[in-house]
């Protein structure tokens, strides 16, 4: 059985976040048009700052994917420890925890403190996990970064090393 070394995986992952970079652009373009007849038909201070969340969180997404996607190919051109990426997760990082943000005060605003609810007498056994992983995500990120600025530092080292 050949081993599945780490030039196809790059490439995979190369064709899996091609694919989610032109599938983000085509609902990206449709939720633009679909939030300009929103705010045409629905004239209200709530929907229009509701619409600039999710504008925000979906170009936020797409920044996430453009970052991850020029990581992945300082790793196929076998150059991962460059500054360039530390400030590529650094990017990512707080792009995730915007997102987060985001999440959470939509959640706040129509959960209320239920929000962080991990028990409820009414329906059962109810957890809200999903608005901490963002914020987990955008930790790891930056933990990324400051991992990718100590290897550059190791690698600008190797390089001065005779």
């Amino acid at each position: 059985m050949k081993y599945l070394g780490e030039k196809s995986i790059s490439h995979i992952l190369k064709i899996i976040l091609g694919i989610f970079w032109y599938i983000g652009w085509l609902f990206f373009l449709i939720l633009i048009i679909s939030s300009i007849i929103s705010i045409y038909r629905y004239k209200g201070m709530l929907n229009i700052i509701a619409t600039i969340g999710v504008l925000v969180i979906a170009s936020s997404i797409l920044f996430i994917i453009f970052q991850l996607r020029n990581i992945l190919g300082t790793l196929i051109s076998k150059n991962p420890f460059s500054i360039s990426n530390v400030y590529r997760f650094r990017n990512i990082g707080f792009s995730t925890l915007l997102v987060g943000i985001f999440i959470l005060v939509n959640d706040l605003y129509f959960k209320g403190l239920r929000t962080f609810t991990i028990f409820d007498d009414s329906s059962g056994l109810y957890t809200n996990i999903e608005i901490y992983i963002p914020f987990l995500l955008g930790v790891f990120s930056l933990i990324l970064a400051e991992i990718f600025k100590i290897g550059y530092q190791i690698h600008e080292e190797n390089k001065l090393t005779i």
